[in-house]
């Protein structure tokens, strides 16, 4: 069982960041094409990146951490989750834009949190906080980070794996906020928000076939 967190250690060598501009239609293609619909893309965050990766130039979309390193995420490379480029670093993505809810949720990666969106939007949810911050802790390293981010919302929603590593990340959580809860509950049977994203995008797309 992944926990999400694992194929993050893709080598991508000495890759540098060559240009960042805003997300064009390529970009929310590329997203569309992995199962996330471009209505959930946080459009003013999310990027066009181009970055130059063992001699070759790659396109893809990427998001700005809380240090200025980028998530990122292309179809042009072998990975199945977004990976870190330069300083490692949790990303915030408010509710509202320059307004602090007062409830916030986490993820472990930024396809959990798009997954979340998804699921918002085609299944009303499924019992899953709404109208809160999000905060993606995207590596290992961003926990104490994480921990921090926290500290001034009134309720958190951990929304973790279900793998052990996503327990403990969860009950850290919980152990030093106590207005915090575990919601993997809401999507038990599945690995993580990203595996029962999937299953209902391709139920949606066979239930718009037969009709």
């Amino acid at each position: 069982m992944s926990d999400g967190l694992n194929q993050r250690f893709f080598h991508i060598g000495d890759a540098s960041i060559r240009f960042v501009t805003p997300l064009d239609e390529n970009g929310l293609e590329m997203l569309e094409s992995v199962g996330f619909p471009q209505d959930v893309v946080p459009k003013t965050q999310m990027k066009h990146v181009e970055l130059l990766c063992h001699n070759r130039i790659c396109h893809g979309v990427g998001i700005k951490n809380k240090h200025g390193g980028m998530e990122f995420f292309s179809s042009d490379l072998p990975m199945t989750l977004p990976i870190t480029i330069d300083e490692p670093g949790t990303v915030c993505i408010p509710f509202k834009k320059a307004i602090r809810c007062k409830r916030c949720c986490l993820f472990v990666d930024l396809f959990d949190y798009l997954a979340y969106k998804t699921l918002l939007l085609k299944e009303q949810g499924r019992g899953l906080p709404e109208r809160c911050d999000c905060i993606v802790l995207n590596d290992y390293r961003n926990l104490m980070d994480l921990l921090l981010d926290i500290e001034y919302y009134e309720h958190v929603s951990c929304c973790f794996p279900t793998s052990q590593t996503g327990k403990v990340l969860a009950t850290t959580v919980m152990r030093r906020f106590k207005k915090s809860i575990n919601c993997d509950y809401l999507y038990e049977g599945y690995d993580n928000l990203l595996a029962l994203a999937n299953e209902v995008v391709n139920r949606h797309k066979n239930d718009h076939i037969y009709v």
